[in-house]
Order: structure tokens, then C-alpha cells, then sequence
């Protein structure tokens, strides 16, 4: 895919791009062997070094922050978790105590059967039921959501969505 950018001085340049993702909040164009192309906030854009082989695995994921890691990690031993898409949303969490927070969606047609179990298990000891009641729901709703505190990271494989 062809993608034009506005250089930092004001001129223009063509670029090939490979992957979009999304890293701490900034928009990241994967160019070829490797390079990136990093959109911050504030509008600034530098070549840099960098490439994320979930793209060829994953439509869109996420990275498991440190905090991620100790809670999720024995279940994404990689780190990396696949969403339904790769920006958080704002919801309202739990039965008893409604948190607000912001959640990625896991996306559990990825996930091995196992990895659906301990998803399950960790989720309702959370809640305070067994996994069995939080499969169940999760049956029924297709949705396990995953705190954005959780994350340190996103990415997506689709870059029609930048278009």
C-alpha cells in the first residue's frame, strides 16, 4: 500500500507501507526491512527501527503490559492477546460494583480451548464465581473484554482502516 506523508518540514513524501499499528497511543506506519514511520500526538514523524511479527498472525492484538504479564500471563505466554479490534472502548464492568473502565475485546475464535478455560477461571475469581458461570456468559455473549491497564499496546494487520 502507497501512503503519503506530510514530512516534518513541510514537504512531502511517498511511502510503502507494509502494517498499521497502534503503539501507546501513536499511530505507527511498518515500512519495508523493518522501518517505521511513528505519528506521535503532537504531529511529529521520524524514521526509525522496529517490527511487530503479529501482524502476519493476528487481524488485531494487543501486548500485555507488566501488569498484564503477572495477571494473564500463564494463559498468553507471548504476551500477546488477539482482540476484535485493536482500540480500547469505554464500558461498564461487573454485576456488584459498576467499574468503569476502558477494555479491549478479546477475540475468543483465536483462542485455544484451554486459553478460553483460564480466561474464564481468572475472570470469575475476579468476579467471585466459579469459571463455569463466566463461560457460560461469555457463551452467550461472544465477549471477554481485557482492561486497557492491562495492555501496554495494540496493533492491527488492516491498514483499510487508515483509509
Amino acid at each position: 500500500m502507497k501512503a503519503l506523508a506530510k514530512g516534518i518540514c513541510g514537504g512531502h513524501l511517498v511511502l510503502d507501507v507494509e502494517d498499521v499499528v497502534r503503539v501507546e497511543g501513536d499511530i505507527v506506519l511498518l515500512l519495508a526491512e523493518g522501518k517505521y514511520v511513528r505519528l506521535t500526538k503532537e504531529g511529529n514523524m521520524g524514521i526509525c527501527f522496529w517490527r511487530d511479527e503479529m501482524s502476519n498472525k493476528y487481524r488485531h492484538w494487543v501486548h500485555l503490559s507488566a501488569e498484564g504479564v503477572k495477571e494473564l500471563g500463564h494463559i498468553f505466554k507471548d504476551g500477546i492477546v488477539p482482540v476484535k479490534c485493536f482500540l480500547s472502548a469505554q464500558a461498564t464492568l461487573g454485576d456488584k460494583e459498576q467499574i468503569k473502565a476502558k477494555i479491549y475485546l478479546i477475540d475468543l475464535k483465536q483462542l485455544t480451548e484451554e486459553q478460553v478455560d483460564l480466561c474464564c477461571e481468572y475472570a470469575g475469581s475476579l468476579q467471585g464465581v466459579p469459571g463455569c458461570v463466566v463461560k457460560r456468559d461469555i457463551c452467550r455473549s461472544g465477549e471477554l473484554p481485557i482492561r486497557e491497564k492491562q495492555v501496554s499496546g495494540s496493533g492491527t494487520s488492516d491498514v483499510s482502516i487508515f483509509l
